[in-house]
């Protein structure tokens, strides 16, 4: 539980199920000791602190066989009618641990949070994923086009449920050491002369494609001396990306107009700081940050990267939707940066837009998954 977007839709889940009336337990392979989301104090909450870097083939084996069995016996222990796994690796982990006379009659719903057609897991687990995912109950999947992607795979006899990322407004109970305040909201008066912020959001890695948002920027933040690049989020290729921008753009002034701020506790108060948004993503399950950033009122330009992008972004006057490459994204941001009328209409436009993708009106759809596997009336 620190800090991805799938993490945070597990805390929405969990904590609503306990006020529900279900009797929960939130079992993670990594420890509890950094956990940054609010767990509702009836929620028998387990980390098995079992995530460390494998040396090799034969070594990656050995410890995912052990976590297999620790993720049994913490499961069993706790006596379920139902488990909701979230995530494809922990997918498959889930339905083996509970394989054979293990399963006792427990129902298992499997949730995707990436796009399986994009985000391939290596052709081991990729065997293990058609082996183990027909032995789900239900599957519940962010869009259309990836439940009907995963149809053959889960089973044409099997439930797909289509339930977008939720976003709520979140209870904040960690704030990082080194966690700055930001200034104040948009047009604080206080702050005349503050420079216009273009935020990022998200984790730091290829798939996000916040490597070649560093390139667009590099191209163009010379035409835009008012604005800086706010980056916030943490990742594996984060420390690589920072070596490079030092070595190779310290002397074109761009390392100097970007602030890197790692893991963010309080969204909602950076976006309120911010004047618009890029998700420079090269593929996509449903983007928890996008939606966020539309409902704070940012205008926003996302690269057409999933299906889900569209659900989000329906036309042109909510935000601009640009082709999933470095020379469209670099149009968009400049286009966004350039146009202060058009920030004014998709700021008019965005939160009216999703809507729909708050946690209340998303919850219905996970109590019918929830009602399912537990036979509750």
């Amino acid at each position: 539980m620190t800090g991805g977007g799938a993490e945070r839709q597990m805390s929405y889940l969990v904590n609503h199920a306990a006020s529900k009336g279900y009797d929960c337990c939130l079992v993670t392979l990594s420890g509890t000791g950094n956990d940054r989301y609010v767990i509702d104090p009836s929620v028998v909450r387990i980390g098995l602190d079992v995530i460390v870097e494998s040396t090799g083939l034969w070594n990656s084996i050995q410890s995912n066989r052990k976590r297999v069995a620790l993720l049994r016996e913490a499961i069993l222990a706790s006596c379920p009618t139902a488990v909701v796994s979230f995530c494809d690796r922990m997918n498959i982990m889930t339905l083996a641990a509970l394989r054979g006379k293990s399963r006792k009659n427990i129902r298992i719903a499997i949730c995707e949070r990436s796009d399986p057609r994009q985000q391939k897991l290596g052709w081991g687990w990729e065997v293990l994923r058609r082996i183990y995912y027909p032995r789900c109950d239900n599957c519940v999947v962010q869009t259309t086009a990836i439940a009907n992607y995963l149809k053959p795979i889960v089973g044409t006899d099997k439930p797909i449920h289509v339930i977008p990322t939720a976003m709520n407004s979140p209870i904040v109970a960690f704030r990082s050491a080194n966690e700055r305040h930001f200034r104040g909201a948009k047009g604080d008066t206080d702050c005349p002369n503050d420079p216009k912020r273009l935020l990022y959001v998200g984790r730091l890695s290829h798939e996000k494609g916040t490597d070649r948002l560093l390139d667009v920027w590099s191209q163009i933040h010379g035409r835009y001396p008012e604005w800086r690049l706010v980056i916030a989020g943490e990742g594996p290729e984060k420390d690589r990306w920072l070596r490079s921008q030092v070595k190779h753009q310290q002397s074109s002034g761009v390392v100097s107009s970007i602030d890197w701020l790692g893991w963010v506790s309080d969204i909602q108060e950076l976006m309120s700081s911010c004047d618009a948004f890029v998700l420079p993503s090269r593929y996509e399950g449903f983007p928890n940050a996008l939606v966020e950033a539309m409902d704070s009122n940012l205008p926003c330009v996302a690269t057409d990267c999933s299906a889900s992008i569209v659900e989000i972004i329906p036309d042109s006057q909510t935000g601009m939707r640009v082709s999933n490459d470095s020379v469209g994204l670099a149009a968009g941001v400049e286009l966004l940066l350039s146009d202060e009328a058009l920030r004014d209409q998709f700021r008019e436009k965005a939160k009216l837009s999703v809507a729909k993708f708050s946690w209340p009106a998303v919850s219905t759809s996970w109590d019918s998954v929830l009602v399912s596997l537990t036979n509750r009336l």
